[in-house]
């Protein structure tokens, strides 16, 4: 959703600027950088939602709430712990792009046999990346624990309740 009013945000300044009777050309150094300044501007907007989002997989078990309501309480738990949940994300993601980039430089070399990279390194490159999302499910638990318990919430009946 995001993308697309970026897309369409960028398709309206390119019309705009026709209709003024701009000549725009792909290759024009001023369009790369109206194009990259836009890519750099979706990404900050979706790092951002991103981070003070982070919580609302857990709010949604843990508190039995949907929709606007778990992104707005998964937005006011993650203040003053931004930085942390962003460092999160960022480390879960070098982890990430890194298990992808490894298993592409595997697929790629000659000397590993078709049988080999079917059966040895698709399984356990999977598995290391579902490693890597349940590190990012746990960590955003555990800081909906540490920020539940600073605000005076009972953890513990939490716990009891769902079990």
């Amino acid at each position: 959703m995001i993308s697309t009013i970026f897309a369409v945000l960028l398709d309206l300044v390119i019309v705009g600027a026709r209709r003024l009777a701009f000549h725009i050309e792909a290759s024009s150094p001023y369009f790369l950088v109206v194009c990259l300044s836009m890519v750099v501007l979706l990404v900050l907007v979706v790092i951002h939602l991103q981070v003070n989002w982070a919580l609302a997989p857990v709010v949604v078990v843990a508190e039995s709430t949907w929709g606007s309501k778990a992104l707005d309480r998964s937005w006011s738990s993650i203040k003053g712990r931004r930085w942390l949940a962003f460092s999160v994300f960022v480390l879960c993601g070098v982890f990430w792009w890194n298990i992808c980039y490894r298993f592409r430089m595997v697929q790629s070399d000659d000397y590993c046999k078709e049988s080999e990279r079917s059966y040895i390194v698709k399984p356990v490159t999977l598995n290391l990346l579902v490693i890597v999302k349940l590190y990012l499910v746990a960590a955003n638990t555990a800081l909906y624990v540490i920020r539940k318990a600073e605000s005076g919430g009972d953890c513990i009946k939490l716990a009891v309740d769902r079990s």
